[in-house]
């Protein structure tokens, strides 16, 4: 957290880590189920993507720890 704190962007940075979460659980979910779809995967991983790059560009580095374990 100390990152967030330094950059002052805590609040936007901190819905951004939750909403990677949320998309985390849910890719999680859907792998795991028996009624894949392929195409709603790929757009999970995009949208995490997304966010990931977005996370980077607003802390100036690659992101806070434990963003490469994805």
């Amino acid at each position: 957290m100390k990152t967030i704190q330094d950059n002052g962007h805590s609040d936007r940075l901190i819905k951004k880590c939750q909403r990677i979460d949320g998309l985390k659980a849910l890719l999680k979910e859907w792998e795991l189920s028996d009624n894949l779809d392929h195409d709603y995967i790929r757009g999970l991983k995009a949208r995490l993507l997304s966010v990931k790059n977005q996370l980077r560009n607003m802390c100036g580095h690659n992101g806070s720890q434990g963003m490469d374990d994805w």
